[in-house]
């Protein structure tokens, strides 16, 4: 779901008393100027750049890297990225006061990204995403579901949404 303008310069609020250290969540992430840089989407299905597969392959490793982390539904579209993160610290990384948090987990991947990208284009410092994402806590299964649904759907959408433009 790409973000209005209004949310492009303002940080969504955030949920009172959540510490965004746990829990399932959905994430957007945009390309800086919105450039279909990802890839195309073609008969209702993305077909990913080299670019978009490094997005895929980061987002893959995102769980490997770090065992505290499942990745659930996700899908890279042209211009943007749309997945569910579920945090669960273990209790011996929080005895250890280690800092996590959803902002550290999408930090690292965005950064991991932007620097593969960035080599294979050969453009070091250029920006790939747009400064911030935009997150929403997943309250339940139901919420859960939806938001599967809206990932799974979302290249039909983009077609379909791109061809009313014309």
């Amino acid at each position: 779901m790409p973000l209005s303008p209004e949310l492009e310069s303002h940080r969504p609020p955030r949920l009172p008393g959540h510490a965004y250290d746990s829990g399932a969540y959905f994430v957007t992430f945009n390309t800086a100027g919105r450039v279909p840089l990802l890839g195309a989407v073609h008969g209702g299905r993305m077909e990913l750049s080299p670019e978009g597969r490094i997005v895929e392959r980061e987002w893959l490793h995102t769980m490997h890297l770090r065992t505290d982390v499942t990745t659930d539904a996700w899908v890279v579209m042209p211009d943007h990225f749309h997945g569910i993160v579920i945090l669960h610290p273990s209790p011996a990384a929080r005895a250890a006061g280690r800092t996590f948090s959803l902002g550290a987990v999408m930090a690292g991947f965005k950064a991991a990204c932007t620097s593969a990208i960035n080599r294979h284009r050969g453009t070091p410092g250029a920006a790939v995403w747009q400064s911030r994402y935009y997150d929403r806590v997943i309250h339940d299964l139901a919420a859960m579901e939806s938001i599967r649904r809206y990932i799974r759907d979302n290249p039909m959408a983009w077609e379909n949404d791109r061809s009313r433009r014309r």
